[in-house]
């Protein structure tokens, strides 16, 4: 969605990859404090133990610069170091993606600067604050495998949207478009193979973990390299067993699969 809000609109995407250790200022800066340390043992100047040397700005942190006028801006950074990013001012596209993959703290810490698009460098004039321009706001986007429960007043600040199950008919175009490049076609491979992840995907198969599309379209790759699977024919049961795995990742998961699979 984040992706497709850039390109329809015409503005850059950043994108923060949130991981068990990210914590709330990477998504604006973060500062090299051994860099600057092993400067000051060899440079004695200012222009070189500037702070705005040691800054590389996170996604959030792009986006809320990039609001800016350019002269604005250019205070950020030390003199002649604007980097290549920087096309301002203009609003930018921010992807933050899984957050539910990060402790707790990380939303909760990062709930007024994500709100009011401004963050502080600590590092720099004491605490230098900065706030994107209030026309030019990004439009965050957030994305959460509801693996962890995010705080309710993170939560409230936000607009939801729940990926709706995907249509046969639609996981059928995505599959032709996507394996394109291996000459995917609609036939009887592909059908047989749509209607066991139906399946799988029923709540009669009673899985853990049900199938994913992406998983659909890596079982769907592995049966077109089985030299035994013809697009023009339904799949084989062997060839159906030596590539289930792609489709289906837990052990339990697999010998009951398995077993639909066998009285299909």
């Amino acid at each position: 969605m984040a992706e497709k809000l850039a390109l329809e609109l015409g503005l850059p995407l950043y994108k923060f990859e949130t991981k068990s250790s990210s914590s709330a200022q990477d998504l604006f800066y973060a500062f090299d404090h051994v860099a600057r340390f092993q400067a000051a043992q060899i440079h004695k100047d200012a222009d070189a133990l500037d702070p705005r040397r040691f800054i590389e700005f996170g996604a959030l942190g792009r986006a809320v610069v990039q609001s800016l006028p350019a002269t604005d801006a250019a205070a950020l950074f030390a003199a002649g170091a604007t980097p290549e990013w920087y096309t301002g001012p203009g609003r930018a596209v921010v992807l933050i993606d899984e957050i539910d993959k990060a402790s707790s703290d990380f939303p909760n810490d990062a709930l007024n600067e994500v709100e009011r698009h401004y963050f502080r460098i600590r590092e720099w004039r004491g605490g230098q604050e900065v706030h994107a321009g209030a026309t030019l706001r990004p439009v965050v986007v957030i994305t959460s495998n509801s693996e962890k429960q995010l705080p309710d007043a993170f939560l409230r600040r936000c607009i939801f949207y729940h990926l709706p199950p995907v249509t046969p008919e639609r996981l059928l175009a995505i599959t032709l478009r996507r394996l394109k490049g291996l000459d995917v076609q609609a036939g009887p491979m592909l059908d047989s193979a749509l209607k066991l992840f139906e399946h799988l995907r029923s709540s009669t198969a009673d899985l853990r973990k049900k199938p994913s599309t992406s998983e659909f379209l890596a079982y769907v790759t592995a049966l077109t390299r089985d030299p035994e699977v013809s697009a023009l024919k339904a799949v084989p049961p062997a060839a159906a067993l030596r590539a289930l795995s792609v489709l289906v990742k837990a052990p339990e998961d697999q010998a009951t699969a398995r077993e639909h699979l066998s009285r299909r």
